[in-house]
C-alpha cells in the first residue's frame, strides 16, 4: 500500500486565512490572520501552522511529503466590493466610447472605469472576421499617451468583432509595447478582450476584459509569489488555484477572472458534500466573512452553474458556480452618508495590523 501524503487546502479572505490539512483519516483546521500588506505572508503562516499541527518542525520537510496544495480566495471579490483596484485605461473602436458597444448605459462606467479613461481608434473588422480597416500607429500612440497621462495603471484593448479576427487588437498591443518596452519601469500590463473572452458580443467581451484587468495586478503578485515560495521550500508540484467554476489549474493557466468568488464556490462544493452525507438535497449556505456575506444554493443535490453570469452586476458570461456576494461582513464599517442615513459597508476593517509592531518586527526588535 502506498504511503499516505498530506493535502493542503487554503482559503484567503479579507480578514482571515483558513487552512484544512489532511493525512489519511487525520485532519487539522487552521486559522490565521490575513496580512493585507503581503498576502503570501498569511499563506505561508497557514502552511507553517498546519505543518506544526502534524508535528513537523521544518516546513520544507512537510512540503516534501505533501501531495497537493490548493488555494482559493475572496481577494478579487473583496477588491470589487470595496473598489480598491487600479485605474483601467480602455481602447475601443471609434464611435463606441460612451456606451462601450451597448445601447444602454454600460455598468462598467463610473464603477470600474471612468469615462475619461476610455479612448478610441479608427479601425474595422467585419462580422465574419475580414480586416476592413487597419490600425494607424500614430493614432494608437496618441491614445496611449492620453490614457497614461490620466493615470491608467492597466490598459485594455477591446475592439469590435475581435473575437473573429484578433489582428487589430494584437497590432495595438505591439505598438504600445514597442513604445513602452517591458524593461521600462513605467510599462503597464496590456490585456486584449479577445484573449480574455471569446464571446461574440462586443459588450460582454469588453466587460470580461475590464473586470479581469481590474483584478489582475493584485492576483498576479500574490499567486506567483505564493507558487515560487512553496517551490523554494521543497514542494515539487504546481500550486493549484481554485476557479469559480469548481475546477483548479496551475497559476500559469489561471486568469484573474477565474479566481473571482473561488473561495465561496469551493465552500458551496463542500456544502454539497456534507449534504450528501446527511441525505439533504436542498440546502442554502451562508458564509459571513469579514468583508462580504456569500449565499449559495444546492438544488436537488446539484450546484447551480451560471453560464450567463454577472460579476458585481456586470455581465461577463463566464461559467461559474452561482454564489451571491454582498458587501456586508463581520468587519464592515458603518458610516453616516451625506444624506444623513446609516450605511454599512462595503468598506471593511479587514485584518487588523498593528503597524507599530509590524515596523518593530521588520527592524528585528521585540
Amino acid at each position: 500500500m502506498a504511503k499516505a501524503q498530506y493535502t493542503v487546502d487554503i482559503d484567503t479572505g479579507g480578514t482571515f486565512t483558513d487552512g484544512f490539512f489532511s493525512y489519511g483519516d487525520q485532519f487539522e483546521a487552521v486559522k490565521v490572520d490575513t496580512t493585507p500588506h503581503d498576502l503570501t505572508v498569511c499563506f505561508n503562516n497557514c502552511i507553517a501552522e498546519g505543518a506544526k499541527r502534524f508535528g513537523f518542525k521544518n516546513v520544507s520537510d512537510f512540503l516534501k511529503e505533501t501531495k497537493t496544495i490548493r488555494l482559493s480566495t475572496t481577494v478579487g471579490t473583496n477588491s470589487l466590493i470595496q473598489q480598491t483596484g487600479p485605474k483601467i485605461g480602455l481602447i475601443v473602436t471609434k464611435g463606441n466610447e460612451k456606451a462601450l458597444y451597448q445601447q444602454d448605459d454600460n455598468p462598467l462606467l463610473n464603477f470600474l472605469i471612468q469615462p475619461e479613461l476610455v479612448v478610441s481608434v479608427d479601425e474595422e473588422v467585419s462580422e465574419n472576421g475580414e480586416l476592413v480597416k487597419a490600425i494607424n500607429e500614430e493614432e494608437v500612440k496618441l491614445a496611449t499617451k492620453q490614457l497614461l497621462e490620466q493615470g491608467a495603471r492597466v490598459l485594455v484593448v477591446s475592439l469590435r468583432n475581435s473575437h473573429a479576427n484578433q489582428q487589430n487588437e494584437k497590432r495595438v498591443r505591439k505598438i504600445i509595447q514597442e513604445d513602452f518596452p517591458k524593461h521600462y519601469l513605467g510599462t503597464k500590463p496590456i490585456q486584449l478582450g479577445s484573449e480574455i473572452s471569446s464571446h461574440a458580443n462586443d459588450a460582454i467581451r469588453t466587460n470580461a476584459a475590464v473586470v479581469n484587468a481590474y483584478l489582475h495586478p493584485d492576483m498576479v503578485k500574490y499567486l506567483y509569489k505564493a507558487d515560487e515560495g512553496v517551490r523554494q521550500k521543497g514542494f515539487t508540484k504546481p500550486l493549484l488555484i481554485a476557479h469559480a467554476n469548481g475546477g483548479v489549474a496551475r497559476v500559469a493557466k489561471t486568469k484573474a477572472l477565474d479566481t473571482y468568488n473561488s473561495g465561496p464556490a469551493s465552500g458551496l462544493m463542500g456544502t454539497r458534500y456534507i449534504g450528501k452525507m446527511y441525505g439533504l438535497d436542498n440546502i442554502m449556505s451562508v458564509d459571513v466573512g469579514g468583508t462580504s456575506t456569500d449565499v449559495g444554493l444546492i438544488s436537488n443535490g446539484e450546484l447551480t452553474f451560471d453560464t450567463e453570469s454577472s460579476i458585481a452586476e456586470i455581465p461577463v458570461h463566464s461559467p461559474l458556480i452561482h454564489v451571491l456576494s454582498v458587501g456586508g461582513g463581520g468587519g464592515s464599517i458603518a458610516k453616516v452618508t451625506p444624506e444623513g442615513t446609516i450605511q454599512l459597508g462595503p468598506e471593511s476593517a479587514g485584518a487588523y495590523q498593528d503597524l507599530h509592531a509590524l515596523t518593530l518586527a521588520e527592524q528585528g526588535r521585540p
